[in-house]
């Protein structure tokens, strides 16, 4: 059985791979979240997740393979912190901006993917780009931070083709031609409308003119050396 890369671990890859060295946060973008253990890491860092994804099918029935309309969440997990000391007050703290630099940082996400044709590439369209933030509170830590998720929503359509395992062996191909040219079987038919036309006869007749039988060579696979 041969194995199946789903397009959300393709969209994780390509998205951390597209913010590496793009950013503050240098090559701290990790695929997890980063706050659970900001306090343990060296902040800035990113966090490049997937929690969700949605299909709908295209199309009605089993005529053709089926066709799914698929949107999926990428969570990036954006997280700054401002180191603070013993000298300053709690004024001071109160005074410390956080968002500005956690603001930055979203910025350099964006313009790292949304103009980036490789990050494009594998998706349709972007169905939503939104961000929530949630501020440290500065009289709990020495460390303040100041955490975005950005939530960005992409598209793209799977098709699963179906997988045929019998061998195509033979085929017959019957021919009713119409051509009076090569239809010997002229006779009784009119030549005028509605049944007809001028010089020809309508078709097909029912009577098979030419016959062809195609037997398809038989498939040998390849000698693989170890």
């Amino acid at each position: 059985m041969s194995t199946v890369i789903l397009r959300r671990r393709v969209m994780r890859d390509l998205t951390i791979a597209c913010l590496m060295n793009q950013t503050d946060a240098a090559d701290r973008v990790y695929p997890t979240p980063v706050v659970p253990w900001r306090r343990e890491r060296p902040l800035p860092a990113i966090g490049v997740y997937t929690l969700a994804e949605r299909a709908a099918p295209l199309g009605l029935g089993n005529m053709g393979p089926i066709q799914l309309r698929q949107s999926l969440d990428i969570a990036i997990e954006a997280v700054v912190e401002h180191l603070t000391d013993d000298t300053q007050t709690p004024e001071d703290r109160l005074r410390i901006d956080t968002a500005t630099p956690l603001d930055q940082l979203c910025a350099q996400i964006s313009c790292a993917l949304l103009p980036n044709p490789t990050w494009l590439a594998p998706i349709e369209g972007l169905e939503k780009w939104a961000t929530r933030i949630e501020l440290g509170r500065v009289d709990e830590t020495e460390r303040p931070t100041a955490a975005a998720t950005i939530t960005a929503t992409v598209n793209y359509t799977c098709i699963a083709e179906p997988v045929i395992t019998d061998l195509f062996g033979t085929m017959w191909l019957d021919v009713d031609v119409i051509d009076p040219a090569a239809d010997p079987n002229t006779t009784g038919h009119p030549t005028t409308p509605p049944d007809g036309y001028p010089g020809g006869y309508p078709g097909p007749d029912g009577r098979v003119e030419v016959r062809a039988v195609v037997v398809m060579p038989p498939v040998v696979q390849p000698i693989t050396k170890h």
